[in-house]
Formats: structure tokens, C-alpha cells, sequence
């Protein structure tokens, strides 16, 4: 002991000592866990994609290289484009090529209330090379016509179509069956 310490001032030290050394031990530990926690939630590429878009990455668009004006240039306002009247009935023409079924097997259900709606969805699938399964009547009414992939490897295919025709697209819900690859529920907009 020190000149000018006491007996009673060294039992408080060893006391205080007794008590900070399992506290500082559970902070290092926690410390640790944490950064090690956080080193592998963040060692893996985050996969940053839109659900309807599964397919190869796009080219961003050009940049528009014209000159700024400068006050030297007069600006002419462009003419403002007049609307033109829609058909009554537009034809569907796709943007993008059409996506290939390679005999996969596709269930064709009528969520419509018109008979035929599922026979015309079935006979341009066919015509795309999908091998229709089956065509039946929906359990219930849909409002918009979507696709439903049941198992993973027809995810890919499910989005390419849906994106080709502007349908919905998701997995399959449990009372359709696993055998076939795709099921398509016609909606009314197919009507």
C-alpha cells in the first residue's frame, strides 16, 4: 500500500474492479458479435430488381447532347401535339419479340364471363409454342389477366410473358396444380 492510501480505500478499488471487469467483458463480446453481425449481412450483393423485370439488363437511355440555349438563342415554343382519336378496338402490338414457349406446359383458366376469352389466350400461347394443358373455368372472376409460375425454373418464362402481353405475374397459389409450368387466368381485360 501507498503512503497515503488506506486499507479501506483498496477494498473499494478491488470492489469496483470486481464489478467493471464482467461488464466491460459482456461489451466487448456484444461489440464483437455485432461488427461480425454486420460483416455478413453485408459481405453479399443486394439484388435490386423490379419484379416484372427479369430479363437482360437495358441500355440506359441516350443523353441529349444539343447545346443549352445560350441568351444569344431566340426559344420558339414546340407546338403542343393534338390528341388523336383511339380505335374502338386497339390491336395489341407488343414492343419487345415474342417470348418462345418451347413446349412448356401452360393451364388456361377463364376467370371471364365469356366463354370463348380462355379458347383465344390458349390458340396465341399455342401459336407461341406453349403446350396448353388444359382449359378450364376459374374458381373466381379476375379483373386483370395474370400468369402464375409453379415452380422456379418457369419464373423466368411466367415474367417474359406477362411483360410481352401486360399481364400480372406471381407464384402460383396452393389450389393450382404443380404438374404444369404456367397457369394463365384470363381476366376481363382479355375479354
Amino acid at each position: 500500500m501507498g503512503r497515503h492510501s488506506s486499507e479501506s480505500q483498496a477494498s473499494f478499488y478491488r470492489s469496483f474492479a470486481k464489478w467493471l471487469v464482467p461488464w466491460l467483458v459482456v461489451a466487448v463480446i456484444v461489440g464483437i458479435g455485432v461488427w461480425i453481425g454486420i460483416g455478413a449481412l453485408g459481405s453479399g450483393p443486394l439484388e435490386t430488381q423490379s419484379p416484372a423485370s427479369d430479363t437482360e439488363p437495358t441500355e440506359s437511355p441516350p443523353v441529349d447532347e444539343t447545346p443549352s440555349p445560350t441568351p444569344e438563342t431566340e426559344l420558339t415554343p414546340e407546338p403542343t401535339p393534338t390528341a388523336e382519336p383511339e380505335p374502338d378496338e386497339t390491336p395489341k402490338t407488343p414492343k419487345a419479340t415474342a417470348p418462345k414457349g418451347n413446349g412448356l406446359t401452360v393451364q388456361v383458366l377463364n376467370g371471364t364471363g365469356v366463354a370463348e376469352a380462355n379458347d383465344r389466350v390458349a390458340e396465341e400461347l399455342e401459336a407461341l409454342g406453349y403446350e396448353i394443358i388444359n382449359l378450364e373455368g376459374a374458381s373466381k372472376a379476375y379483373s386483370s389477366t395474370t400468369v402464375y409460375w409453379s415452380y422456379p425454373e418457369a419464373r423466368k418464362p411466367a415474367r417474359r410473358l406477362a411483360a410481352y402481353f401486360g399481364w400480372e405475374v406471381g407464384p402460383k397459389p396452393e389450389n393450382l396444380s404443380s404438374t404444369v409450368a404456367l397457369h394463365i387466368i384470363v381476366g376481363a381485360d382479355e375479354a
